[in-house]
């Protein structure tokens, strides 16, 4: 064998054994347990990465043998339609739902509640649930780009308090949404959040950023926290107030839809003088119940 071909031979098995060894390195073990596979991360956790399908509903396990389910892995779910219903109430360890993971689960309908403990929600995780009519987002993580994206049939929304931003498209094409809870903890809305929402109406906090966004982009709002006595819907409640519901009253002024929760301080569903009373002994420094 001359030198030039024992020179070629070595270099191939040189590169050889690197990929080999690459490969190696790289792969993962898969495991499965409970009809799911999943793959262990750091400190002995669980990434589920498939599921057989064995029942109508996904029920996310604490753990899978002795490891600790931390994080669904991207694309986990996606396209899977051989499961109505997706819950979360026994993953005490999940923190990571992962990119697109559940996207196109066109058959998980009516309501989505997502637990406490999930700290991240990554691009698209449930972008095109088509089916999902309710959304308890109970978690303080961030509404990550598109994450409910193409949710065409998605009715209302809560998020829970501690939440702080909602990503591009984050509810883009959601065309059903009439009403989304938004607490005074979001400082952070993307322009294009709620991109071609119709009908939606923003529920939140006078005074909040989420408030602010709404009357920037011109979106129906909400108020969840009404100034009682502030009649004439101006953020103060003075003389001015009263004033407004006796004018209401006789016919010469109207009141806005919030200046009538704001006048009913008695809370009898109706705008009356009794209400202009309330006010002014408000103003005088007497205990009044508003």
């Amino acid at each position: 064998m001359n030198k030039t071909l024992k020179k070629s031979l070595s270099v191939f098995l040189i590169i050889a054994l690197f990929a080999v060894s690459v490969f190696q390195i790289n792969a993962e073990t898969v495991f499965t347990a409970d009809g799911f596979s999943y793959t262990v991360l750091n400190d002995n956790f669980a990434s589920i990465c498939d599921w057989d399908g064995g029942s109508d509903t996904l029920s996310v396990p604490e753990k899978l043998n002795s490891s600790r389910v931390k994080e669904i892995a991207n694309r986990t779910f996606s396209g899977r339609d051989d499961f109505s219903s997706i819950d979360f109430s026994n993953a005490d360890y999940l923190d990571t739902i992962g990119s697109m993971a559940f996207m196109d689960c066109t058959t998980v309908t009516g309501d989505l509640s997502i637990p406490a403990q999930i700290k991240k929600i990554k691009l698209g995780a449930f972008q095109g649930c088509n089916s999902i009519n309710t959304l308890y987002y109970n978690t303080t993580a961030s509404i990550p780009e598109q994450g409910f994206f193409g949710c065409t049939s998605l009715e209302t929304v809560s998020l829970s308090d501690g939440v702080t931003s909602i990503g591009r498209l984050a509810f883009g094409k959601c065309e059903s949404l009439t009403m989304i809870r938004i607490p005074d903890s979001v400082t952070t809305i993307n322009e294009y959040a709620f991109n071609e929402c119709p009908n939606m109406c923003i529920h939140c906090y006078r005074d909040s950023y989420a408030q602010q966004f709404a009357k920037d982009k011109g979106l129906d709002f909400y108020i969840l926290d009404p100034l009682y006595g502030d009649s004439n819907a101006d953020g103060k409640v003075n003389i001015l107030d009263v004033t407004a519901i006796q004018k209401y009253k006789i016919g010469e002024q109207e009141l806005s839809e919030y200046g009538m929760r704001c006048a009913d301080v008695n809370h009898d569903s109706s705008i009356t003088v009794r209400d202009a009373t309330l006010i002014q002994m408000k103003l005088a420094k007497y205990d009044v119940d508003f």
